[in-house]
């Protein structure tokens, strides 16, 4: 697991609920990031991840806070700058957000939901496809559906082409 640690947090992760997650998936990291506050995400570096963080490092580099705030938003502005910096520090080392926790102190839940986001990542999609393939194969009403699109195009098909072209010119060059 990457044991990435944000700047300036003040605690970190149990060493038990590592273990866990890097048991789901060994490219996970649990940050604090304040307050009850928990990031969750995996560290996989790629060079469009680390050319995006170090374009938004350059960019932070220039922000100031406003002079003309009053004091509590000139807090407010530095307190935010200051963790996009930490955040696009982590986004540097290849760190991707999964999930954010407002918990006190992590615990299982946050494994038992990467879990479920695991699960759902590398499975939901075939089995929607086979739940609906499924509930669509000799279904009534999708055939009666079908008996009647069939029905208005041959009804009223001819019609619906002769309105859509009835300007239309055909010119052929020679031959």
């Amino acid at each position: 697991m990457a044991r990435l640690r944000m700047e300036g947090a003040l605690r970190d992760a149990p060493e038990a609920l590592l273990r866990d997650l890097e048991a789901v998936d060994p490219a996970a990291a649990l940050v604090y990031a304040g307050p009850r506050r928990w990031v969750l995400g995996r560290v996989v570096p790629n060079e469009p991840r680390r050319a995006m963080a170090a374009r938004v490092l350059a960019s932070y580099a220039k922000a100031t806070v406003p002079t003309w705030a009053s004091a509590d938003e000139k807090r407010v502005a530095a307190l935010r700058l200051e963790e996009s910096r930490r955040f696009a520090r982590l986004a540097l080392q290849g760190f991707a957000v999964i999930a954010e926790y407002p918990l006190n102190d992590p615990d299982s839940r946050i494994l038992f939901d990467f879990q479920l986001r695991d699960f759902l990542y590398r499975f939901a999609a075939d089995l929607e496809f086979a739940k609906g393939l499924a509930a669509s194969e000799g279904e009534p009403s999708r055939q009666r559906a079908i008996a009647t699109i069939l029905d208005a195009a041959k009804t009223h098909g001819v019609d619906a082409w002769r309105y859509a072209m009835r300007k239309r010119r055909v010119f052929q060059g020679a031959a």
